[in-house]
């Protein structure tokens, strides 16, 4: 077990090094109007050119979004309990 003299001591030192991490943080004093996008026709990532894999990653969002709707539709047109239906109705209008 720890005397209060060591306890308090330990303290002490958290308290300096936090005000130390706290005083010692530079702000940040640019937006994000000065962030530099590199043009991505010149830009290669593995031997791919940064357009193309833009491309690439909108191509796999709509895709994403196509099998989102698909999953959800289907989902939805499952049969349901009359009981499940009723709880799911009963949230869209405020309890009584």
């Amino acid at each position: 077990m720890q005397s209060k003299q060591a306890r308090s001591h330990w303290g002490w030192r958290l308290a300096m090094a936090t005000l130390a991490v706290g005083l010692g943080a530079v702000p940040a004093l640019a937006g994000e109007a000065d962030i530099k996008i590199p043009d991505l026709e010149q830009v290669m990532f593995g031997g791919v050119k940064g357009l193309h894999l833009m491309y690439a990653g909108i191509v796999v969002c709509f895709i994403g979004l196509i099998f989102g709707l698909i999953q959800y539709t289907q989902i939805k047109n499952l049969p349901a309990h009359q009981c499940m239906i009723d709880v799911s109705r009963r949230g869209d209008r405020p309890h009584q």
